[in-house]
Formats: C-alpha cells, structure tokens, sequence
C-alpha cells in the first residue's frame, strides 16, 4: 500500500509539498518554513529532485544559519538525494545531520524513513521507538510499523488501536490502514479513509488518492462526492484538480460530478464541467456551470467565450450579443471576444442591439469590416441618415475600397434627404467603379424619388438601371424593380409591369416590391 500511495503522490502535478507529503506521512510535521528556503522548496515543488538535494545542501553549509536549520536542511537533502536515485549522496547528508543532531527525534525519524524505503521496515520501527509521545510526528512511527513487510491486516488494525488510544494516529495513519484494509477486501477499510479525510494532519493527496480507490471500486458516485469535498476543503489544489480530470475522462465519472456538484457550484469545477459539457454538445448542460464562471470578476477572456458560445446554442445569438458586449466591455483588448461579438451581432438580426455592440468595438479599437457594413445597414433600417454616414466613415477607415465606402455614403445622405450630396457621392464612386452595379442601381433610384431636393430625371435612371442590370452577375430584385419604375416614368408600361413582376417573384416577402406591383396593375386596368 505505501508503493501505490508513493506512486500516485510521486506521480501527481507539482505543487507546495511539505516534507510530511514527500515521506507519505512519516516525518515533518509543524517543520519551519523559512523565507531563505523559498528556492530550494520550489524545486522540491517541481520534483526537480538533484537539483532540489544541492540547494539544501548549499543552505546546510550557510554560516548564519541556526542549528536546527541546518539541520532540517540536511534531512532535505537527504530526502531529496534518495527521491533522485543517489543513494551514497543521501547517505552522507543523513549522517551530517546525525552528526550535527544526535538522537533529534526528526532526524531519527527521517534516517528511519530511509531504511524503510530501502527494505528495512522492522529495523525502521526499532529505530524510533522511543521518539516521544507527544512529538509531532509520533504518527509516523506508528506508519513506519505498518509498513513493515510481515505486517497483515488483522496486526495492522491492533497496531492502529493501539496508536489511537495513545493519541499517536492522525490522517496519515487512518488513511494507511483504510488502504490496507480496502485492497485486503474488507468493507470496513473505506470508512477508515473516510475518516482519515476528518483528521487531523488531512491532505489533498488523501483525495486525490481516494478518488482513485473508488473509481477502481466502480463507485464513480463516491469519487465524485470526495472530489467535491477535496475542492471544499483544499480549494484549487493541483493535486485535486487532477483528480477531477481523472473523473471527467470518463462518461459515468463526469455525470456523477454534475449531480455531486448540485447546488453552489466551485467556479473552477463549474469551468471543468461547463467545458465537458460543451465539448461533447450539451450546451444546455453546460451553461448552468458556465454561467456560474461568469459570475466571477475574475472570468478569464477564454472562460467568457465558452459562456457565450453556451448562450448562443441555447438562447440564440441575440443573448449571446448581450453576453459578448458584456465580456468584451471586461476585456476589449481581447480579439477573439471582439471576433465572436462581431459575428453573433450580425447573426442576432436584431438592428438596435447592432448598432449597440458595433458603437462598443469601434469605441475601443478598429471594429471588424463586416461589422461596420452589417451597423450601415442596421442605422438604414431604422432610418437613422446620421448614424448610418457615421458607420460609412468608420468603413473607410476600416479597409472598404473607395466605391463601396461612397455607395454606403450616398446611401446615408439619401436617408438624411441631402440629394445632392448622395448624387455627388454616387458620381465619386462611379470615377472608381464605373460598372458597379450597386452603384449604378443607387444612383437610379435617387433619380426616381421624390422629396431629395433634386429634379426626378426618369430617363437618365433608366439608362442607368438598364446599365446595372446588364452588369449584375444576376437577377437581382431590388435592381428590376428600380428599372420598372423608370420604364413606367418614361411610358414603356407594358416592360415596367414585367420587369416588376419578375423582382416579386424574386423577394416575395418584400411589402415595398409587392406595393408597387398592385400600383401598376391598379393603373393598367
């Protein structure tokens, strides 16, 4: 059992071990931490296990320091040379402590350690057995008894009475003897590392062990109810986090979190879940949990991303536009929010909400081209001249060639009722792109209506529509209709009526289209 239990905590994401944690339980207990250690720990953190070993080393030879932290700086590196393979190394280090320190219950716990990593349990036990009751790490003498090689399960359990009665069993042993217990096959070991999970000395690895034990005990339920609680009392620990991986591997283990994680929600497992979830197209069960992550002042640009990709699935890109504005107003130098808000605000139809998330993106950087043409089109749509010729300034800053930056200005001072200013805009346009369609279509249209402070000129508009028509790579409604109205200005009403007919049979859904037809038909009657 302590095989497995060293491999899995060997085996885990660096993160701040202590010395109890690296020995599994055996010595370390209220250890000093020292600022003039932080590199050194840091090492040890990465499992970076030599170049841990010197760094204790160099601070065991530091002049100033005191004894005892020379001392524990030795058992460091003693600890750190043996996780590294050099034994002769390790050796040395533990004698300089032993020198330094004879007799130091800590040190005689960790040379006791030693031997017992090396095959030597029972002499282990023999060594410390007269470390103080109530030293610190009197419960990694009783460890050390329990893992001695002769040692069944029914010795185990009088060994582990015996050290509670005395005071001597924390976390560490309850956890040792559950496993014992649970690999022996008896029921009685998971509630021992249950409790262990309630003791004193507790830790991350007891979970993150734990949640293994159960998912290889097909109980995927109880590894998700002891991840749950590991987050709960650990909070984002690496090691637990892991374990939490472990679980959204497999289909029965990530479902049996989502239930175990009914109600308030930790904002990193609402992010793993809401992830899961949304990768596999369930974005109705995603969104609960990606929503929570957005709650957080501290949502990331690619966790508000997720969210809004929920939404969208769910609600629709309209929802999804108010939740980008939101997200790109937290984080506006962030292109791929400004790229998603730009897309679902085109895709959301919807011109006022338009116009609101396109005014966001160009207030703060370049709004996207495609964005600047759908706003043009939005502020036409409601009749708003002003704001149209705004967006049709901004396309011109944003890449749009000359013609259509002059057709989206003739368009928007058409709106605003200044003809001249549209027909002078359309003419500019045409020096750049004399065969534009759209250009030649707009500039027809002006011709025609009424009310632009320009004199109607049906047959020039004829002559340009015809041009537009001929030049469209097809049929386009808006463009048959212009030319129908000039034909019926200019007499030909026979053609106008065709011509009309042919644009509603294009855009049926188009009142403007359909209107003009009954006026004509009425008229020809």
């Amino acid at each position: 059992m302590t095989a497995l239990l060293v491999a899995l905590l060997l085996g885990a994401p660096a993160w701040a071990a202590s010395m109890v944690e690296v020995t599994a339980g055996v010595v370390g207990r209220e250890l000093a931490v020292r600022p003039t250690e932080a590199a050194a720990r840091a090492l040890v953190d990465q499992q970076a296990w030599m170049e841990a070993a010197h760094a204790w080393r160099g601070l065991a030879a530091t002049p100033m320091s005191s004894r005892q932290a020379r001392v524990d700086a030795l058992l460091w590196a003693a600890i750190c040379f043996h996780r590294g393979g050099a034994e002769s190394s390790a050796g040395a280090a533990m004698l300089d402590a032993l020198v330094l320190a004879p007799g130091h219950p800590r040190v005689m716990m960790t040379a006791a350690w030693m031997l017992a990593e090396a095959g030597g349990g029972r002499g282990a036990a023999k060594l410390v057995r007269d470390v103080p009751l109530g030293h610190a790490d009197a419960a990694g003498v009783v460890l050390l008894e329990l893992r001695a090689p002769d040692v069944k399960p029914r010795r185990a359990r009088r060994i582990v009475d015996r050290a509670a009665a005395a005071g001597r069993a924390d976390a560490w042993v309850w956890f040792e003897a559950g496993l014992m217990q649970t690999f022996a096959g008896d029921p009685r070991g998971l509630m021992l590392l249950e409790r262990a999970r309630r003791s004193p000395h507790a830790s991350p690895t007891h979970d993150h062990v734990l949640v293994g034990v159960r998912v290889v005990l097909g109980d995927p339920e109880g590894a998700a109810e002891v991840a749950v609680g590991g987050l709960a009392s650990h909070g984002d620990h690496p090691v637990i986090l892991e374990a939490i991986t472990w679980l959204l591997d497999q289909e029965e283990g990530a479902r049996a979190l989502d239930q175990a994680a009914s109600g308030e929600v930790d904002p990193t497992l609402a992010a793993l879940l809401g992830t899961w979830f949304l990768e596999r197209g369930e974005a109705r069960l995603a969104l609960p949990h990606l929503a929570r992550v957005a709650e957080s002042d501290q949502a990331t640009p690619s966790e508000l991303s997720r969210w809004a990709r929920a939404v969208d699935f769910v609600e629709g890109p309209q929802a999804a536009t108010v939740a980008l504005v939101d997200a790109v107003d937290r984080h506006p130098d962030d292109l791929g929010l400004r790229a998603a808000l730009a897309d679902a605000a085109i895709r959301g139809r919807d011109e006022a909400m338009l116009l609101a998330a396109a005014g966001l993106l160009q207030a703060t950087a370049q709004a996207p081209l495609q964005l600047v043409l759908a706003a043009h089109e939005s502020a036409l749509s409601l009749s708003d001249g002003a704001e149209a010729l705004r967006w049709a300034n901004c396309a011109a800053g944003s890449g749009a060639d000359p013609a259509r930056v002059a057709l989206m200005r003739g368009a928007a001072f058409q709106e605003l009722g200044l003809g001249a200013e549209a027909l002078e805009s359309f003419e500019s346009g045409l020096r750049y792109a004399p065969r534009d369609p759209a250009l030649l279509g707009a500039m027809a249209d002006l011709l025609l209506r009424q009310g632009t402070g320009l004199d109607p000129q049906p047959q020039r508009a004829r002559e340009l529509a015809e041009r537009a028509l001929a030049e469209s790579p097809r049929q386009e409604a808006r463009v048959l209709s212009v030319l129908a109205e000039a034909c019926w200005r200019t007499g030909d009403r026979a053609r106008a009526l065709r011509l009309q007919r042919q644009a509603v049979d294009l855009d049926p859904s188009n009142g403007e289209l359909t209107g003009r037809l009954i006026r004509y038909e009425d008229a020809w009657r």
